[in-house]
């Protein structure tokens, strides 16, 4: 019998070259990380107690940092210039587009009038749901 294991960030060399290094270890459960654009950070969801949060791992000190709430953020991505963090969060019945700082203290929603938002796209729109 083969278990599943919950998902977790690696990195690898990309040559391909090389092993995969772990770099997440707390939660059970981190997927979706993205890059800081200066490849310092990374932005992911983490689960734990049946809660899906937006965290920032430091690849320099190895810290991570829950920034929000949950129950269910998802889809992080840095903003171009690093000061915010893009996710999508529901919010009642509805889906919305919010931002949290690198340092979680700074939280506001955007609205949208395209409809339910799933997720942010750098710049380049957003994708909604019907």
């Amino acid at each position: 019998m083969m278990l599943k294991a919950p998902p977790q960030i690696y990195v690898m060399p990309s040559n391909g070259q090389g092993s995969a290094k772990r770099l997440t270890f707390d939660g059970n459960y981190n997927a979706r990380g993205s890059f800081s654009a200066d490849g310092k950070q990374i932005v992911m969801v983490q689960g734990a107690q049946g809660k899906y949060r937006i965290a920032l791992l430091d690849l320099t000190t190895g810290s991570n940092t829950v920034l929000t709430d949950g129950p269910l953020d998802e889809s992080p991505s840095f903003a171009p210039n690093g000061q915010a963090i893009i996710y999508a969060r529901r919010k009642g019945n509805d889906e919305v587009l919010s931002t949290v700082s690198p340092d979680g203290l700074t939280k506001l929603d955007i609205k949208s009038a395209a409809g339910k938002v799933r997720r942010g796209s750098r710049g380049r729109g957003v994708s909604k749901t019907t």
